[in-house]
């Protein structure tokens, strides 16, 4: 009987353990009901699944160029190699550093640390938040490639020189240089398709700085020092005593430090070269004497291997590139003390760097100083017009990254500008390139497709196969009886009732015929015995009854 009970309520998964929790019953029936019915919403899971819309990534290889930083390529196409191409190309690189300095992206740099620090939130503000500010620092103004500073990005181990290193996605990363590296060929189109990633690896190098403490001259101290250190007054850049000014120059002296360079030796090693910078000012007109703010710094270089990875959404959109990491290179190169400046004619690059700009008032800083002073306020703030700054108000670690980052664009806007601004290589020096290859990697999207999982079809007709051998079985079973149908239907429950009224027991008849010939049939669960002491719930076809409710109060048998 519970086993007939239990198969008539079984109708869902939910009825199934509903049916089992109340009869109590836990047999190998209850299992294989369970087993079975499990198999409906498992199937439509199934269904589901079993085919899917999806884009598939096509991948094929792109050759690229980019411009090379390196000594051993680079110093053969700076336009700034002699006194004469010198005044060939100055108006040209005075123009180009003069507007990466004005950049706004060269604002928010090296900030950290400093006076200018509690300014940075206003400046990415301004820039139009940090989404943006981190955007904009990926390319430069042509679309060049920004290089970060691998020493200076969270994560770097200097004792794992081989490691990638990520460059952060939710702040603006360190640069070595306003200015970027170009690249040439990126592809636009691929087999009709004009969307999709670029990815390559790319060598580059940048200088490094480290400044030694703050040194304060001023008077006759300042003259015996600057004499002793073998400089001529007159021929600084502030010539007389009240007169503002800064320079660069380098008291490292040592022919054979340009072998390396001629010979194109890799393996020599040497000590780095030390320059001098040397800022005069009276810390915005509250002081009325001069102070030179002194300091010796040593000039290196840093080689690196950078991922960049470049995206295109269409054929009317411009392609973003960005560094996403960045290692130690892992290939041979110069040792990394020699710089431009060991080539032998490169070092007119230090006095260059300090007058590239126009003449400012001999009680004035340059503009490269009030940069290196004060980077988000250099080009803005109205009272640098008019006054002086006082350098050594710089904490010494900040500042020796902002020289790196300004000696840096100097550096790398000498090296064929026309490229830089998005021009053809044109090398003014006769044959060669500084542009290097290397191997892309384009991903793109084709066409959706419909892709069939195997796993999953195969669950899914795994459930259909044995539910319609389940209906299949249910179908042979009914033709095999000779009994009516009539467990499962309401009309069978008037078959044996002696409360209905009907005129035969018909006895033969399946639940579905007696539904049909009884359709118009009056009946309710009521009380059979109103006049009784105990009632009796039945159901019934005496409509005189229908009155007669159900009382909470009254007992029924």
């Amino acid at each position: 009987m519970t086993s007939i009970e239990q198969m008539m309520r079984s109708q869902t998964v939910f009825s199934t353990i509903q049916s089992a929790l109340s009869l109590r019953l836990f047999s190998f029936s209850t299992l294989i009901l369970l087993s079975l019915w499990s198999l409906n919403p498992i199937g439509g899971q199934a269904s589901l699944r079993a085919l899917s819309l999806d884009t598939p990534i096509s991948t094929h290889s792109t050759p690229i160029s980019y411009m090379s930083l390196d000594p051993q390529i680079a110093l053969k196409f700076d336009v700034f190699g002699g006194l004469s191409s010198i005044t060939y190309y100055r108006p040209l690189i005075s123009s180009l550093f003069g507007s990466a300095l004005y950049s706004p992206e060269a604002a928010v740099q090296y900030l950290v640390g400093s006076e200018q620090e509690a300014n940075l939130t206003n400046v990415i503000t301004r820039l139009g938040g940090m989404d943006t500010a981190i955007l904009r620092s990926e390319q430069d103004s042509w679309g060049n490639v920004r290089i970060p500073v691998l020493h200076l990005l969270p994560g770097f181990d200097p004792d794992a020189p081989d490691t990638w290193v990520h460059v952060p996605a939710d702040e603006v990363p360190s640069l070595s240089s306003i200015i970027g590296v170009p690249i040439q060929y990126l592809p636009t189109r691929f087999g009709g398709i004009s969307s999709g990633n670029i990815t390559f690896n790319m060598e580059s190098n940048y200088h490094r700085f480290e400044c030694f403490d703050w040194k304060l001259l001023s008077g006759d101290g300042e003259v015996a020092w600057l004499d002793a250190n073998n400089y001529n007054l007159s021929a600084l850049p502030f010539s007389v005593h009240e007169s503002t000014g800064f320079f660069l120059d380098t008291n490292t002296s040592d022919t054979s430090r340009v072998k390396p360079w001629a010979n194109n030796d890799t393996t020599t090693q040497m000590p780095a070269r030390t320059i001098w910078f040397a800022s005069r000012g009276d810390d915005l007109g509250r002081d009325l004497e001069m102070i030179t703010s002194v300091t010796y710094c040593a000039i290196s270089q840093e080689y690196v291997e950078a991922r960049v990875q470049c995206s295109n959404a269409g054929p009317d959109s411009r392609t973003g590139c960005a560094i996403t990491a960045m290692r130690q290179s892992q290939k041979p190169h110069f040792c990394s003390n020699f710089t431009e400046l060991d080539a032998g004619i490169y070092e007119s690059h230090l006095s260059v760097l300090s007058n590239i700009l126009p003449e400012s008032h001999s009680f004035t800083s340059s503009p490269q100083e009030f940069f290196l002073y004060d980077p988000p306020g250099a080009f803005t703030n109205i009272k640098y017009s008019v006054s002086a700054v006082q350098m050594s108000h710089v904490p010494i670690n900040v500042f020796q990254d902002r020289l790196a980052f300004l000696y840096n664009t100097f550096s790398t806007i000498t090296k064929a500008p026309n490229l830089i601004v998005g021009g053809e290589f044109v090398s003014p020096f006769g044959d060669g390139s500084i542009l290097v290859s290397a191997n892309a990697e384009w991903s793109y999207l084709l066409g959706p497709v419909y892709r069939l999982h195997t796993d999953w079809a195969a669950v899914y007709f795994f459930a259909v196969a044995v539910l319609c051998i389940c209906a299949f079985w249910t179908v042979i079973v009914r033709l095999r009886l000779r009994v009516p149908d009539m467990l499962g239907s309401v009309s069978s429950l008037t078959r044996d009732s002696a409360f209905i009224g009907v005129p035969s027991a018909a006895s033969t008849l399946d639940g579905d015929e007696r539904a049909r010939l009884l359709k118009d049939m009056w009946i309710r669960l009521q009380d059979v015995q109103p006049g009784a002491q105990i009632g009796r719930i039945s159901l019934s076809s005496n409509q005189s009854l229908r009155d007669n409710g159900l009382d909470r109060q009254r007992f029924y048998e």
